[in-house]
């Protein structure tokens, strides 16, 4: 086996586990999923999340719906439209939560 260096790569970052956006997504994803989301650590690092934290100092919370069994980013890659509906409703009412209300509203004042 050959080894090559390609650099230092991309350093990993955590994320507060008291960031207020946090609890917001898990409240959120209770009723929709009928259970509290459970909190993971990701082996992986995606490298745009340290630049967020660095220039930014913003934390990334992840808020997916697919699944391991649905191959994402291999050649045979599919999401279920059962998760795309789920997700689809889930990011509106995130995004109504974090903005302080629902979406029509802070659409009517633009």
């Amino acid at each position: 086996m050959d080894i090559h260096n390609h650099g230092p790569g991309t350093a990993a970052f955590g994320l507060d586990p008291d960031l207020p956006a946090l609890a917001i997504a898990e409240d959120v994803l209770e009723p929709l999923l009928g259970a509290r989301p459970l909190r993971v650590a990701m082996g992986t690092t995606i490298p745009i999340c340290g630049v967020f934290e660095k220039h930014l100092g913003a934390g990334t919370i992840f808020f997916s719906f697919s699944t391991s069994d649905e191959d994402y980013h291999a050649p045979n890659e599919f999401l279920r439209l059962a998760n795309f509906r789920l997700g689809m409703t889930a990011w509106t009412r995130l995004l109504e939560r974090l903005a302080g209300g629902p979406i029509n509203a802070v659409n009517r004042r633009l």
